[in-house]
């Protein structure tokens, strides 16, 4: 496998629960999909290698790994176990090893919309990120999943400050 040339696939998502490997070593990526439509097809964090998933909306089009290569991966949301993926966008996985893939749809058959098979076919591109974009990626992770906490404490730090001073400048009688 040469991580560094522009790979295709193609497979049927009806087979074995949606479930298709690409790549090996720190670089394998246990990918799981099921059907939507002949012009989109949901992916999933689920399997035991993939850390998280994220969508890049409208990238499909101009040179795959040159937009691929533009991809601010902090800046995209891995909040959910779950996207569906569009004909001009691009799934981003990470593994638990830190590694990213990228998969760019070329077609999307299904057969409960007349084509003759289940399938996906695709594009694929990986790389791997430096230590200072990971632990940065990290914080962001971490950020989205537990903003609501986090805001929660602030608030309640500061009106608990506000009575105790309140409680401290209250007039003696």
């Amino acid at each position: 496998m040469d991580k560094n040339k522009i790979m295709k696939k193609k497979f049927n998502y009806s087979d074995n629960n949606g479930k298709v490997i690409v790549g090996n070593g720190d670089y394998k990526f246990t990918t799981e999909w099921s059907r939507a439509s002949n012009k989109s097809i949901h992916f999933y964090d689920h399997p035991g290698d993939i850390k998280g998933i994220a969508l890049a909306e409208n990238l499909n089009d101009g040179d795959f790994k040159q937009n691929v290569s533009k991809l601010n991966l902090a800046e995209l949301n891995y909040s959910s176990g779950s996207r569906t993926l569009g004909l001009k966008d691009v799934a981003v996985f990470q593994n638990t090893k830190g590694e990213f893939l990228f998969v760019k749809p070329i077609r999307i058959k299904d057969k409960q919309r007349g084509d003759d098979e289940d399938s996906f076919e695709f594009e694929y591109d990986m790389k791997g990120v430096s230590t200072s974009q990971m632990i940065w990626m990290e914080i962001q992770v971490w950020f989205r999943k537990n903003w609501k906490r986090v805001l929660y404490n602030q608030l309640l730090g500061f009106c608990l400050g506000d009575l105790i001073d309140a409680i401290k400048n209250r007039p003696q009688k």
